[in-house]
């Protein structure tokens, strides 16, 4: 297809808008044809550019930016008509350029949008699997950033572009009008000192299809501030894959996605040990480009199978993407730029299995924060805020060494801090739980506590805390035999229910590995991880652990 020249004197950007594409029958023109359907607004048409919403960054003119857009869709296996849909869009887009002198008439949208100010050119690249065999969105993905070199005319002279970036989308989510002129400027706006720009993985705001479907969770997405983008990583992808855009030369040099083997090397048992994916170095790359080069695969060795490769790509991606030194960016703006379609239960990430997810969230945690070396982390003990379900799937998900370097769990709960112990059997550990105003670095936080003026979270059911009978609070008196003398009742609480440790007369053995007492005068020294929901209790999680003087990302992080 013929391109429009490059201006003289503007520079060309190429933007390739990824859209891997499996049975996608329903949703895929109205999703290829809104990338399609792409305009620069008059805002950041003129000199002066730009602002984003609340005028944080000031936006780069496009006025001297030749934008060359190609959709490139890769249908990945599909058993419905998505690939016939996606020829017959190509062959209209052709048969409007050949009737129509302006070059820029592609699509079926004459009308420009309000405050529209020019066209942006774009066409519309398609490839396949050659075997018709699925092999999931990752595998789609890296073979639709090709499609533009393979689509390339020998015999046309190479357009100069300084530039080159990736606009992710999925087969049934639509884009803005103005996303790829809002998104380029944005980042084009970033300095380039220190590498910033080629390191920023970039989001956009979105509205959902349903409206109002997980209000939830597009309120918090579209909420974060920058920061937060990054203090948050570990509770979920921060910014939603549908709405990134980053520079091709970043993706390449990350390896693109992670890829499944072919499912018959699968079934011919070629290339795994078993299911031990992790210590098979093709299934972490399978390009030879990236053979050659070592880079950290979100790989997980006794987890991952041939099959959960395909699942979770945007999660080992992201996490990749920041280990790598990357930086998160959400561009924002009055109108959302992508509209992201909510169908419950068809969709990949509804099917990926809960567990999986957490598997590699764990492992993404151990080893950017807890194996770091120049971490506080790497050498310390740490405490689990949380003893419920998602504290103990945590643990569980450690791996053997870094779970042995879990002092002990704190909680608000009285029946759980009663308990004394999160014990498990089958990992032969019994676990302290106490109170977590015990970890408080604040002296007068610690004393009340310790008199019973406690008025945190839901804790007070009248009466003063005991604490479990071997469980230490440095300063008491010991007996002849070495045993702790029980202290009086206003010199006790961890947040236990009243009286309940001289009622459930504990006498905990810790065990050979853990025979040591738990000495809560160290507590304030630990780092912290809190595996309690965020923004579900109108604010008292985050007043309680504000409390105890941690500093976020650095000795304390949100898991959950």
């Amino acid at each position: 297809m013929e391109r429009n020249a490059t201006s003289e004197g503007n520079t060309c950007v190429n933007v390739d808008v990824i859209v891997p594409v499996h049975n996608a029958l329903e949703t895929i023109r109205e999703t290829v044809e809104s990338a399609l359907y792409q305009w620069i607004p008059t805002r950041l048409s003129s000199s002066g550019g730009g602002h984003a919403e609340g005028g944080e960054q000031s936006l780069n003119c496009l006025s001297t930016i030749d934008i060359d857009v190609a959709v490139c869709c890769h249908d990945d296996g599909s058993t419905d008509d998505s690939l016939k849909i996606l020829e017959q869009i190509q062959r209209e887009l052709l048969s409007l350029q050949h009737t129509s002198s302006d070059a820029t008439k592609t699509t079926p949208h004459p009308t420009p949008p309000e405050g529209a100010s020019r066209r942006i050119c774009t066409r519309l690249l398609i490839g396949t699997n050659e075997d018709g065999v699925a092999r999931g969105a990752g595998y789609a993905r890296n073979r639709a950033t090709e499609l533009r070199a393979r689509n390339a005319d020998p015999l046309s002279t190479p357009t100069q572009s300084s530039v080159s970036y990736l606009c992710m989308l999925d087969s049934d989510d639509i884009m803005h009008p103005f996303r790829i002129a809002e998104q380029l400027s944005a980042m084009l706006s970033i300095p380039e000192d220190g590498n910033r720009r080629e390191r920023t993985l970039m989001g956009c705001t979105f509205d959902r299809i349903p409206a109002g479907s997980t209000w939830h969770y597009s309120d918090w997405a579209n909420g974060l501030s920058d920061e937060r983008l990054l203090l948050e990583r570990y509770r979920e992808v921060t910014l939603l894959q549908p709405t990134w855009f980053l520079s091709r030369t970043r993706f390449e040099e990350l390896g693109g996605y992670v890829e499944a083997p072919h499912p018959k090397t699968i079934e011919s048992g070629g290339g795994l040990e078993g299911n031990d994916v992790g210590k098979d170095d093709d299934l972490k790359q399978k390009s030879s480009k990236e053979k050659s080069c070592r880079r950290y695969r979100l790989v997980h060795a006794r987890h991952d199978t041939p099959q959960t490769l395909r699942l979770a790509e945007d999660l080992r991606f992201f996490h990749e993407h920041l280990r790598a030194s990357g930086r998160l960016k959400l561009h924002r703006t009055t109108e959302p730029l992508v509209t992201y379609r909510h169908r419950a239960g068809q969709s990949q990430s509804s099917s990926t299995p809960r567990k999986l997810l957490l598997n590699l969230r764990v492992m993404a945690f151990e080893d950017t924060i807890l194996r770091r070396t120049d971490s506080r982390w790497s050498a310390s003990d740490f405490v689990i805020w949380g003893a419920g379900r998602d504290g103990k799937d945590f643990f569980k998900s450690l791996s053997p060494d870094l779970r042995s370097r879990v002092r002990c769990f704190v909680d608000v709960d009285d029946k759980k801090i009663a308990a004394g112990f999160y014990a498990n059997q089958d990992l032969g550990v019994r676990i302290p739980i106490v109170h977590f105003s015990l970890l408080a670095k604040n002296p007068e936080v610690r004393q009340k506590c310790i008199e019973g003026d406690v008025s945190f979270g839901r804790i007070i059911k009248g009466g003063k805390k005991e604490i479990p009978a071997d469980i230490h609070i440095g300063g008491g008196s010991k007996t002849k035999d070495g045993t702790t003398k029980k202290r009086p009742k206003d010199d006790n609480c961890d947040g236990g229910a009243p009286n309940a440790a001289k009622k459930r007369k504990l006498q905990h053995n810790l065990g050979p590995k853990d025979s040591k007492k738990l000495d809560v005068d160290s507590l304030p020294t630990l780092p912290v991880v809190v595996c309690v929901a965020m923004y579900r209790t109108n604010g008292v999680l985050e007043r309680n652990v504000q409390s105890i003087g941690r500093v976020e990302g650095v000795d304390l992080w949100h898991f959950s």
